[in-house]
């Protein structure tokens, strides 16, 4: 009778659970960026690296006060995901307890590069055909292997005469 009795209460959490997680999927919730939230940092730094030392195996506590404060001067334009990827590569890198500022500075100065480099103000535009889009994105790949066709290709998953036809 007990067991009959747990059984249907946990039927009615699963029911619940189901019903509130359904709900929360359709909430959207409107955050503002990263480099307005800079009193965050320490806080969201420390919960990543806790993260990332478990899955990683690494004793990392945190940043000296100097590595902190290159942080919160960086332009966070990629947000969460930029600083994530940050955190992963100081913590791989450290073997101290601390992040260095040496470090820090070192892999925010490569993050600049690459955010320079990247397609943040050079997106392809979503609003044509298909095949315009296809051919936008080809033509980019093309021009990040210096158009040379064979690496195009084989980046891009597809035949040299598959490539030929998409360019045309």
């Amino acid at each position: 009778m007990i067991f009959a009795h747990t059984a249907g209460v946990e039927s009615g959490r699963c029911k619940i659970f189901d019903f509130i997680k359904t709900a929360l999927d359709a909430i959207c919730v409107k955050l503002p960026p990263l480099r307005d939230r800079l009193d965050e940092l320490p806080s969201l730094s420390s919960l990543y690296i806790n993260a990332l030392n478990a899955a990683l195996g690494k004793t990392v506590i945190g940043f000296s006060p100097d590595a902190l404060q290159l942080l919160r001067g960086f332009d966070w334009c990629y947000n969460l995901d930029q600083l994530h990827r940050v955190l992963r590569e100081l913590v791989l890198l450290t073997d101290s307890p601390y992040i260095s500022v040496n470090d820090t500075e070192s892999v925010l100065r490569t993050e600049a590069q690459d955010a320079s480099v990247s397609y943040k103000n050079d997106r392809i535009n979503l609003s044509g055909t298909l095949n315009s889009i296809t051919r936008d994105i080809v033509m980019r790949v093309l021009q990040e292997e210096n158009m040379n066709q064979s690496h195009a290709a084989q980046r891009l998953g597809i035949s040299r005469s598959t490539l030929w036809r998409m360019m045309k």
